[in-house]
């Protein structure tokens, strides 16, 4: 019973950070997106 209550709060957690996961992952990739094409024009 002890190990199933925790694994089971861990999986609810990781439901509700999902969206949350999908927007940083979108920001850090638009960031590398800038920083390549901000080099590109500097050379």
């Amino acid at each position: 019973m002890e190990l199933s209550k925790p694994y089971k709060g861990k999986g609810k957690r990781k439901i509700k950070k999902m969206p949350f996961t999908v927007k940083g992952y979108i920001l850090y990739y638009v960031f590398f997106w800038i920083v390549i094409i901000s080099i590109y024009f500097a050379h």
